[in-house]
């Protein structure tokens, strides 16, 4: 949560002297809550939307946000309370975690890059080091490479040979190996943020 907060308070202005504005999703309902929960404490005017919220307090929660200029955090909690939002207001937009899908996290992406975007979004996913999200990345690499090329499988031994640095094996990387494998390359994936 550390990095979200330095990375919010480093959002900006816009030339008009008003705050850039950031959306943030996490697919877990209990981050949303927690992290509105900080936002609070920390003074940090936002808006939450989790699913099974009310219809009228989802509409209320839009309107605030769009046309507040001061309210700058927008939390969602991806899936159902996500859908059909237009969000063309945000700067940036904050993957709390990594998503099951990269089809989700696109998903999510687009309430944000819409028709009437005037202007350009930044995007970035955290995720805990030697974790399972770190493990869904490097599956996704691989996937993107052409897993389905390479036959039949579930790719679990691939994606921890390339956390391995090309190893194999079920054993979790050693920090030399996580330094030198192209998921963790900051030049490979910029928008990518581990936690520390």
């Amino acid at each position: 949560m550390e990095q979200l907060f330095r990375d919010l308070d480093a959002l900006g202005t816009k030339p008009d002297g008003s705050p850039k504005k950031a959306v943030v999703f996490s697919s877990h309902k209990a981050a949303v809550r927690h992290l509105d929960f900080l936002l609070s404490l920390r003074g940090v005017p936002h808006v939450t939307i989790c699913s099974g919220d009310q219809l009228v307090r989802q509409q209320d929660a839009v309107a605030t946000w769009t046309s507040t200029p001061e309210c700058r955090v927008f939390l969602l909690h991806a899936g159902a309370a996500a859908a059909g939002l237009t969000l063309v207001a945000a700067h940036h937009v904050f993957l709390l975690d990594v998503f099951a899908t990269p089809g989700q996290e696109l998903q999510a992406l687009n309430r944000c890059h819409r028709i009437g975007q005037p202007h350009a979004v930044t995007c970035r996913t955290y995720y805990c080091e030697r974790t399972v999200e770190e493990r869904m990345l490097a599956l996704r690499e691989l996937e993107g490479e052409g897993a389905a090329a390479r036959g039949p499988h579930d790719g679990e031994d691939e994606s921890v040979a390339v956390l391995n640095g090309g190893g194999g094996g079920g054993a979790l990387p050693s920090p030399d190996a996580r330094a030198n494998s192209p998921l963790l390359n900051a030049q490979f994936a910029p928008n990518l943020t581990p936690y520390h």
